[in-house]
């Protein structure tokens, strides 16, 4: 009897420890963390104080930053998603030839000119059957169908739901992701141009529901932010609200959408910004002033390096880096000339560089 129950104690405890064993780890909050390249070429990850959080082992990284908890990675052979702990949770077989970050838990994936989209898992969720497909924005995703050399030639754009199932038939020549409710779409038109849109048709805008709200009517337009889109109007820019009225008039030569309540505007050769009203916060006198405020700061470009305003107009960094990326999680990339060429690196809002450039 008392065997019995030993080996009944033994038989539990083996149990529980295949269980503790096979007990998925837990999530590791590391905050963001910053693309790096190392000595060795290859590409890790720090995070915001400097740190090296995962050791620069990559031979590919497709984008700066973390999505979702997974960045997109190739090492060796191998392409897929690494987690924070730098471990390969999802690993794509050969057929895929391109994949998207993560978006709201799916990520579209490319094969032979078609797309669909794969879970956190790696599973096929939605069958490759699309000639484009974006990421997901506000519960609907932007795809084509009937368009060749990867969407550039033909075919129609519609939005599907994360079942795959259309919630907007494709119609359109073109079409842009869904923000604060609202899709800037295209009649007519023909592909081309720098960026590879559309030249030519009109442009509006529909809901959830495919319904326009606002006509097709501009030459060109974006998506809707702080509740204003920018859009053109004969050779001006100006900004339309939801209803399609013109609230500030197409007095610039260029513009950028409203990004923390101002955007960046240009009138002749010089630049400045705006607040939702019209009114100039910064008078227009920067050479080159192409990006939006994130986290409090824009770059601009004042001789020949670009430096940091804050929304006041005033230096928080004093011009002296290359072409920089905007501020993201408290640090911004930024290149700069050193003794020993050109490197690059994270600084954080004081200008202070947290990672590089030696």
């Amino acid at each position: 009897m008392k065997k019995g129950v030993v080996f009944f104690v033994i038989v539990c405890l083996a149990a529980l420890a295949i269980v503790l064993c096979k007990r998925k780890e837990p999530e590791v909050d590391t905050g963001p963390l910053f693309r790096i390249i190392g000595r060795n070429a290859k590409s890790g990850f720090i995070d915001k104080t400097g740190k090296v959080v995962i050791k620069p082992q990559f031979d590919g990284i497709f984008q700066q930053n973390f999505s979702e908890g997974l960045a997109r990675v190739v090492k060796g052979n191998k392409v897929g998603y690494v987690d924070k702990r730098g471990r390969m949770r999802v690993v794509l077989d050969s057929r895929f030839d391109s994949a998207s970050k993560f978006s709201e838990g799916l990520a579209a994936v490319g094969s032979a000119g078609k797309y669909g989209y794969i879970d956190k898992t790696g599973q096929i969720v939605i069958d490759l059957k699309f000639s484009e497909a974006s990421d997901f924005s506000e519960g609907l995703a932007r795809v084509q169908i009937g368009g060749k050399a990867g969407g550039m030639i033909g075919g129609s754009y519609g939005y599907i739901d994360k079942t795959g199932e259309y919630v907007v038939e494709p119609k359109f020549d073109w079409a842009g992701d869904f923000s604060e409710g609202l899709a800037c779409v295209q009649i007519g038109g023909r592909r081309g141009g720098l960026l590879g849109g559309k030249v030519g048709g009109k442009f509006g805008y529909i809901d959830k529901n495919g319904n326009y709200v606002i006509e097709p009517q501009f030459e060109w337009a974006t998506s809707f932010s702080d509740g204003l889109a920018l859009v053109t109007i004969g050779k001006k820019v100006g900004f339309i609200d939801k209803a399609g009225k013109v609230v500030i008039e197409p007095n610039f030569d260029g513009a950028h959408p409203f990004s923390e309540g101002l955007a960046c505007v240009k009138v002749g050769n010089k630049s400045g910004y705006i607040d939702t009203t019209g009114k100039y916060v910064i008078e227009p006198q920067f050479k080159w002033a192409t990006y939006s405020f994130s986290e409090g700061l824009a770059a601009v470009y004042s001789g020949d390096k670009f430096g940091f305003i804050d929304k006041t107009g005033k230096y928080a960094i004093e011009p002296q880096f290359g072409l920089p990326l905007n501020f993201s999680n408290g640090l911004a990339y930024v290149s700069i000339e050193t003794k020993n060429g050109v490197k690059d690196g994270y600084i954080d809002k004081t200008g202070k560089f947290v990672w590089g450039p030696e």
